[in-house]
């Protein structure tokens, strides 16, 4: 990796949720793992499963096919805005281009890296809220979440069983795959 990481003083307990919808799909998933896991500054702790969903469209967004989603648990003694940059760059390897999203409502992915949470911080900087404001309502962020509980802080693990147990979001949207990424 290029990004030279500024440390922090203290190692995070984050979460990273990752998903793509452009082929190959998993091979874009297990490429994110596999780098996150290569980078300075990151432990990856935990992988959920995978699993398909329908996009999450509203008005005029296009998407040409299902997304498969995972999440990641690391320990990262990055900084919040590293991190994110992290999480750019490594979109950036795997041939996202945030410049055809701004054409026409494009919201297609060949890799979407997104920090759910960071410790059992909260984060309101520019470009940057954590707790990521949508993942109470996102199924495809909760179920890979269920699957790595027992890795979560305890303050993530009650903000996901809370969540969990008054779930907002479509059930049965999220379908587990089979397939599972490797852990390295």
């Amino acid at each position: 990796m290029s990004l030279e990481p500024v440390k922090s003083e203290s190692r995070e307990r984050s979460v990273i949720s990752i998903g793509s919808n452009i082929s190959p799909r998993f091979d874009y998933l297990q490429s994110a793992v596999d780098m996150f896991h290569d980078s300075s500054g990151v432990d990856v702790v935990a992988v959920s499963r995978v699993y398909e969903t329908a996009p999450v469209s509203e008005e005029g967004e296009m998407y040409d096919g299902d997304f498969l989603n995972a999440c990641i648990i690391c320990d990262v003694s990055l900084t919040p805005e590293d991190l994110l940059g992290l999480c750019h760059e490594i979109e950036r390897a795997n041939g996202r281009d945030r410049s055809l999203e701004e054409v026409a409502g494009n919201r297609n992915r060949t890799l979407d890296c997104d920090i759910i949470f960071y410790g059992d911080r909260q984060v309101e900087i520019e470009q940057l809220v954590i707790p990521h404001p949508l993942w109470p309502v996102r199924e495809f962020i909760l179920r890979p979440l269920e699957d790595v509980r027992e890795h979560l802080t305890e303050w993530q693990r009650e903000s996901v069983d809370e969540v969990v147990e008054g779930i907002e979001c479509e059930k049965g949207a999220a379908v587990r795959l089979e397939k599972q990424l490797k852990s390295p």
